[in-house]
């Protein structure tokens, strides 16, 4: 484990909102050398302190499934044995366990034929999850908001397989990636600009924080009223949460679930304090994950499901 000083935060920080902006120009908006910014970036990539990933945007893939967010109650020990559980279960894309008896799961759910998850799907998959593990409780689940493309755009297999691969070794592996499929740089470099004017990708970095010392994540579940201030109340959380090192998503019931990151516990005292002098909000938990463990069986679920792929 290392300690991160004040520029290995911005420099993850940036790289996690666009891993693809170049270091000069980094460099220049921290007032730092842009070959010193990388210099760090190749150390904290060399300690397997991150990762880079392009992240696929599900809706222009057409692919009929959404997300749901469980909260479930599940025993804090043995949890290699629970992973292992949960990968049987292919609609499961990523678990966050935290240090206490709780966990995080994210699913993709099939889509009905008003493009809406059913009570019956989320039951259903409650069972799957029931009959893998039978200590598990849910507390509550959320929907994430979809949002459906105006256009539908055709992808061919080989473009889908660079995908899955961005997915996996991100942006700064393009040779390796072209070695792998035996596609030129070139045919790759159309593709890439293809995905990018389409917003089919994020490219971004996955940070492995039991790696820092110095490091503290918290998940934030924060719910509101459904009234008409609704968005009125999201607006003004945001702009408290995004002073820090931060992602957050809209859910339903109304709600914004949030993971900020932290070099100090004083950050994270100070953003407790602004969250819980507000008057706007009905609950807020605050989850502290210990482990986060990410699947890749839905990305064959996702491809294979698409309409919008290309037949060969």
């Amino acid at each position: 484990m290392i300690f991160i000083d004040d520029v290995d935060m911005k420099l993850l920080a940036f790289l996690w909102y666009n891993a693809d902006i170049s270091f000069n120009k980094l460099g220049t908006m921290l007032n730092i050398s842009g070959n010193v910014l990388k210099k760090r970036a190749e150390i904290l990539q060399e300690e397997k302190i991150f990762s880079y990933s392009s992240i696929p945007n599900f809706s222009m893939l057409e692919c009929k499934f959404g997300q749901v967010v469980f909260v479930v109650n599940i025993p804090k020990y043995h949890r290699s044995f629970y992973i292992e559980k949960f990968s049987k279960i292919p609609n499961i894309f990523e678990i966050i366990f935290t240090l206490e008896d709780i966990a995080i799961i994210f699913a993709l759910l099939p889509l009905d034929l008003n493009n809406n998850i059913s009570n019956n799907i989320i039951q259903n998959f409650i069972n799957d999850l029931q009959e893998q593990i039978s200590e598990i409780y849910v507390k509550e689940y959320y929907k994430i908001k979809i949002n459906l493309v105006s256009e539908s755009i055709k992808f061919k297999i080989a473009e889908i397989k660079f995908l899955k691969l961005l997915y996996k070794k991100g942006i700064t592996a393009l040779d390796s990636i072209s070695d792998e499929l035996s596609l030129s740089k070139k045919t790759l470099s159309r593709y890439l600009m293809k995905f990018e004017e389409n917003n089919l990708i994020q490219h971004t970095i996955i940070i492995d924080y039991s790696k820092i010392k110095n490091f503290y994540v918290n998940l934030i579940i924060i719910t509101f009223q459904n009234d008409s201030d609704f968005n009125k109340k999201i607006e003004t959380v945001l702009k408290i949460v995004k002073q820090y090192l931060s992602y957050s998503i809209s859910v339903e019931p109304p709600a914004l679930i949030i993971c900020t990151y932290f070099n100090t516990l004083w950050n994270v005292e100070q953003l407790i304090v602004e969250l819980n002098v507000l008057s706007l909000v009905k609950k807020i938990d605050i989850y502290f994950p210990s482990k986060i463990n990410v699947f890749d069986s839905w990305m064959d679920l996702i491809f294979s499901s698409s309409s919008n792929i290309e037949k060969e």
